[in-house]
């Protein structure tokens, strides 16, 4: 894991940009996948604070297939919801957990790779956990890949076994 933070600044966009849709859920009966097992109202910190209850625990294998099949399904949905197909998309931020789930999920979804639409940057700062989308939306910023008028997607999961997917024009 890496580490890093990301906010996000919500005002008033011009007429025609912004928020476009979004779609999420969770598989509560998945979530012993990934979780951290103490802590919490049912077993407080006096009991958990020695031991490797406070550390994440995940079922590698589980969430990797997860998440590699997941990550088409959300974007599909959250484009379905626009009325628009994902081939529309110009620049696709996906959590940056680990970069043969990004090859499974583009291998899905019919996209390269490489395809200069996804941004990933993991490969320089590790699984930021619940800030890599943030950081990589604000690298694709930087790198003038989020030009105005831009449909973006997008599409994270984790702890919990949850998903969410965002359209938004930039």
């Amino acid at each position: 894991f890496g580490d890093g933070a990301g906010a996000a600044l919500i005002g008033p966009v011009p007429e025609g940009r912004g928020w476009i849709g979004g779609k999420g859920g969770s598989l509560g009966n998945e979530a012993e996948c990934l979780f951290v097992p103490g802590g919490g109202s049912a077993r407080g910190p006096e009991e958990t604070l020695s031991g490797r209850e406070r550390s994440l625990y995940m079922d590698g294998g589980a969430v990797f297939g997860f998440a590699r099949d997941t990550i088409p399904v959300a974007i599909r949905d959250v484009c379905a919801l626009a009325g628009i197909a994902p081939d529309a998309i110009d620049v696709l931020v996906p959590h940056q957990s680990n970069r043969r789930i990004l090859d499974g999920a583009m291998d899905t979804l019919g996209w390269a790779r490489d395809d200069p639409r996804l941004v990933v940057n993991l490969e320089r700062f590790g699984n930021t956990a619940a800030a890599s989308v943030a950081i990589a939306m604000d690298e694709a910023a930087r790198d003038g890949r989020l030009q105005p008028g831009a449909l973006v997607c997008l599409v994270a999961y984790g702890a919990g076994i949850s998903w969410t997917a965002a359209l938004l024009r930039w």
